[in-house]
């Protein structure tokens, strides 16, 4: 069948399940997008229509390894996801692409290592971000994030994150992050802690 009808039904699809948990929960949902598809703004925007509150992009890219020695895959599958600081490039290019067609917040995922990392994806329009992988090979990666974004923004005279957020792409501001996630029903367990010590 043709990949853009593939697509569409996806997109369809993600639809009706944000529909359907929108009716059955007032809690925040958040969709995590696929960038294994043609249109993921097309899929954004079509989830935040939906009803979601925010959107995480990306998931893993599909990759595949194939075992010399069996000249067959590695994965059991065939493919699989890869995640890690090879697909950044693509995630970034995604959350600028999305920050055009959406209004909801964004979660930027995928390749996230270091605070430049993070403060690219802050620009290009997430008003937060999601590492992972990065944390199997330190777990103190995130706090040293943290402290990163802290670093920057005071050598650059910035006073709050928000005064970036989304610098690199004019059609669109930032927000305070999950302003609309903590006005939602039900929505206080993914409020930011209290003033004090960021770590904890």
């Amino acid at each position: 069948s043709d990949p853009a009808n593939r697509d569409a039904l996806k997109t369809d699809l993600a639809a009706a399940v944000v529909r359907g948990v929108r009716q059955a929960s007032g809690l925040p949902v958040l969709v995590k997008l696929t960038p294994n598809m043609s249109d993921v703004p097309g899929q954004a925007r079509a989830v935040a229509e939906a009803g979601a509150d925010a959107v995480t992009v990306i998931n893993t890219v599909l990759g595949m390894l194939i075992d010399l020695r069996r000249r067959r895959p590695v994965m059991a599958r065939g493919s699989a996801g890869l995640s890690g600081p090879a697909i950044k490039p693509i995630a970034l290019h995604l959350v600028y692409q999305v920050a055009s067609v959406v209004d909801i917040p964004i979660i930027g995922c995928g390749g996230i290592s270091t605070p430049q990392d993070a403060l690219e994806f802050l620009m290009a329009g997430a008003p937060a971000v999601q590492v992972g992988t990065a944390n199997f090979v330190d777990p103190q990666t995130s706090l040293r994030i943290v402290d990163g974004i802290a670093a920057f923004l005071e050598g650059a005279g910035h006073q709050a994150v928000a005064e970036i957020g989304g610098c690199a792409h004019p059609s669109r501001a930032l927000r305070e992050p999950f302003e609309s996630l903590r006005t939602a029903p039900q929505a206080t367990a993914l409020a930011p802690p209290a003033a004090g010590n960021p770590h904890k």
